[in-house]
């Protein structure tokens, strides 16, 4: 008689029945459980790869999101520079007076309130349109508040650079929109 190894004759016991299940078992054949995860993992049949989307699904990516942040910063700028030049528009036209006389600046101050009015409602409009971009709707109008966000300017061009990436965003993204 061939003598074999204790744990070899004896069988194993479920964990979760309490079943004898033999040695070589990787689940228990009476409830399933997984006596050798590690085994049963490897035996484990492998996920379908992704299928691609359905025709008629959008491909939605980060570019609607980032180009209505970088026209709303747009905006914020220009609303802060229209509200900056309307409420200086005192100060300016004392120093413009200062440099060119009292006849030439007369007028100056007026002409200054509108323009910050008018920046104002041009960051105003931005602001919209970029929030409109981030939701995803209303193409139309995220692609005005981008290319009003272009007239916002800001130190170094800022408000500008960042309307012009906002808008190509925007625009190479149309078909994300609703």
């Amino acid at each position: 008689m061939e003598e074999r190894p204790y744990d070899e004759i004896i069988d194993a016991t479920c964990p979760s029945c309490r079943h004898a299940v033999p040695m070589d078992a990787n689940v228990c054949p009476y409830c399933g459980y997984v006596i050798k995860p590690e085994v049963a993992k490897a035996a484990a049949p492998q996920k379908a790869p992704p299928q691609a989307a359905p025709a008629g699904a959008k491909l939605l990516t980060s570019k609607p999101v980032v180009g209505g942040v970088l026209v709303i910063v747009s905006g914020l700028i220009g609303i802060v520079t229209g509200l900056l030049l309307a409420a200086l528009s005192g100060e300016i036209e004392d120093l413009l007076q200062e440099m060119y006389g009292p006849d030439i600046v007369s007028a100056v101050e007026g002409v200054l309130v509108a323009c910050g009015v008018i920046w104002f409602i041009i960051g105003l409009i931005a602001l919209i349109g970029g929030v409109f971009a981030i939701k995803r709707k209303k193409w139309g109008f995220a692609i005005v508040g981008a290319v009003l966000a272009l007239l916002t300017v800001g130190p170094y061009f800022i408000g500008s650079i960042l309307g012009l990436v906002g808008l190509i965003l925007i625009a190479i993204s149309k078909n994300e929109f609703s």
